[in-house]
């Protein structure tokens, strides 16, 4: 075999890993263009989820009838409380910079005491018949609306 021939199969082998480079990253860059696929990102939570691309926190609270005196005007009110309360706690949950929120200020060694002044609306009310009947409401606040 002379030096030609050891040239053009590098170049072939060159040639084939560049077409399979290339096939590669079509993938990439096809995903990197359609937008419509990427949902907004929801963060759960027990106590409600917030909703990064709107920049909403929403808050979920229970009002349960039999720890109101069955009243259904008491259960409504004591569900709003909490929802409301919901979206302080996922607010003091969120991060003040790379590593630390405001429940893990202090490392244990500082106590936080939480005081919050809310603009939130009421975004969802449902009444739940069963065993032990409810009151559930979401109440919905902006991000900038939790000082």
């Amino acid at each position: 075999m002379g030096s030609s021939d050891k040239r053009l199969k590098r170049k072939k082998g060159g040639l084939i890993a560049l077409v399979i480079l290339g096939f590669l990253c079509l993938p990439v860059i096809s995903a990197s263009v359609d937008e419509s696929r990427f949902q907004p990102y929801l963060e759960k939570h027990d106590n409600g989820w917030i909703d990064w691309q709107e920049g909403l926190i929403y808050g979920i609270g229970r009002g349960y009838l039999l720890k109101n005196e069955n009243s259904r005007i008491r259960a409504q009110r004591a569900a709003n409380v909490i929802a409301s309360g919901s979206i302080v706690k996922l607010a003091a949950g969120l991060n003040l910079d790379d590593a630390q929120t405001l429940q893990t200020i202090g490392k244990g060694q500082a106590v936080v005491k939480l005081r919050a002044f809310l603009r939130d609306r009421s975004h969802k009310s449902s009444f739940v018949e069963g065993k032990d009947p409810y009151y559930e409401v979401v109440r919905v606040a902006s991000l900038k609306g939790v000082s």
